[in-house]
């Protein structure tokens, strides 16, 4: 029983991520190759990402799979011993009984049931999804994974073409260097160490809309997520949403229902609320906080600062470089399951996270990221965020020098807002000159076109 609580929490929360494998992909049976075109269907009905996975010859199994998670896990019996071993799993696509091969992903799997219940699965607590296995961010680590929750699919790549000014002239909003945690597990007596995986985002809640560089505030309340692909509601905490109270000049409700969500370890329970909008804001190496870069971003990107202004920048400079922002807004708000400040799930991602990245608030679920599409560009260290669906969805790339103002403000017009520069980007724009070309052998083999990558 120890064991088994020992793997959950490091598995649910711990961020720890298994070796290093290798992404391939196959067209057909007994056929691999890289980057294969097609996509792998996944089902996002319960919020996670669910797809089909099959070992060798044996039986197609249902399968979540979770950047989260820090294992790829097959379920055994209840009971069983925990063992690992290598083998290849086989991501399977297509929908009903026409599932094709479309990924081999060699990787060492744990085999245990870390579940609660019988059988495991994810989901809301009134319909769950039963899963018996988890694809985790160790059979992804060398390679990209492209989630596109607008369409239901999941692309994987050897890794994403072009650098990040690249990236950010076809509209992607870049967030660099997002790989947090790593350390060690203890399993059934081994002690096994491993590299950072969680991938960890800063985000402004209840940001300032304002377009205006002369009328924009930092208003806003700061918050730390970790990035999940299992679960639809975002989970935050009780003092994080607080503060969002705070900035937006709401009280507290009262009455607020209970919510729950089926992770593979287990039921997280909460209360449910709404929040009306949040910015993901990518690193850099200044101290200023989420909300204070979406600010600079509103200003800078437009002009320099002025006197008069609060002017982000450091010493006296009126112009810096501003890290990339993704705003979401959608109609209907964004839902989010309330946890006690102390719930063991952020206590342990706090626990392995700092000090290299803030104090863990939440965890950030599939559903405020539904107008988007993102890749995970382990190779790269980057994760590529773009709008899909402009409604409540706007991505503004990072500002690297003055002349990136047109560049981004194109990207604007694309998502309704004024462009200060009357220029739209084109697929002609997509050519990403500096950007290593694909070829049959090259890292970039099989990456997706810029073109076809842009938003």
């Amino acid at each position: 029983m120890r064991a088994r609580l020992v793997v959950v929490a490091s598995w649910i929360a711990a961020g720890l991520g298994l070796g290093a494998t290798a992404v391939t992909a196959a067209g057909c049976e007994g056929e691999a190759s890289f980057g294969d075109p097609f996509p792998i269907v996944v089902d996002l009905g319960s919020g996670a990402v669910i797809a089909h996975v099959r070992e060798g010859d044996g039986t197609v199994r249902t399968a979540t799979v979770d950047v989260l998670a820090p294992l790829t896990v097959i379920d055994v019996a209840p009971g069983t011993a925990v063992s690992r071993r290598s083998t290849t799993l086989t991501l399977l696509g297509g929908t009903g009984t026409e599932l094709v091969p479309r990924a081999h992903l060699p990787v060492t799997v744990t085999q245990l049931h870390a579940c609660p219940q019988e059988p495991c699965q994810v989901g809301p607590e009134a319909a769950p999804v039963a899963i018996d296995a988890v694809i985790g961010g160790d059979a992804l680590d060398t390679g990209a994974a492209r989630f596109d929750l607008t369409t239901s699919e999941l692309f994987l790549f050897p890794d994403v073409a072009g650098d990040d000014a690249a990236r950010g002239r076809v509209c992607d909003a870049v967030m660099s260097r997002p790989f947090h945690g790593g350390g060690t597990l203890y399993l059934d007596g081994t002690k096994i160490t491993f590299a950072a995986h969680r991938i960890a985002i800063g985000a402004c809640l209840a940001y300032d809309p304002e377009e205006d560089p002369d009328l924009a505030t930092e208003a806003g309340a700061d918050v730390q997520l970790v990035l999940s692909t299992g679960m639809a509601p975002t989970i935050l905490s009780w003092s994080a949403y607080r503060r969002w109270l705070d900035a937006t000049g709401l009280p507290e409700p009262t009455g607020l229902p209970r919510g729950a969500v089926w992770l593979p370890g287990g039921l997280v329970e909460g209360t449910l609320a709404t929040i009306d909008r949040m910015a993901l804001v990518g690193d850099d190496t200044t101290l200023r906080g989420p909300c204070r870069k979406v600010r600079a971003h509103h200003l800078l990107s437009v002009r320099d600062c002025q006197t008069g202004d609060s002017c982000p920048c450091s010493g006296g400079a009126t112009f810096c470089q501003v890290p990339a922002v993704v705003e979401l807004s959608p109609a209907a708000g964004i839902e989010v399951l309330l946890v006690d400040d102390d719930d063991p799930v952020l206590q342990a991602l706090r626990s392995e996270l700092r000090p290299e990245a803030a104090e863990v608030d939440g965890i950030l679920g599939t559903d405020a990221m539904r107008a988007l599409a993102f890749d995970v560009d382990a190779p790269n260290s980057r994760v590529l965020m773009r709008c899909e669906s402009f409604g409540g969805c706007v991505a503004r790339p990072q500002l690297r020098t003055s002349t990136s103002r047109c560049e981004i403000g194109a990207c604007l017009a694309r998502a309704g807002h004024d462009d200060v520069c009357g220029v739209v980007p084109t697929a002609a724009d997509a050519a990403m000159p500096d950007a290593e070309a694909p070829d049959a052998g090259g890292p970039d083999a099989g990456a997706p076109d810029a073109a076809a990558a842009a938003p």
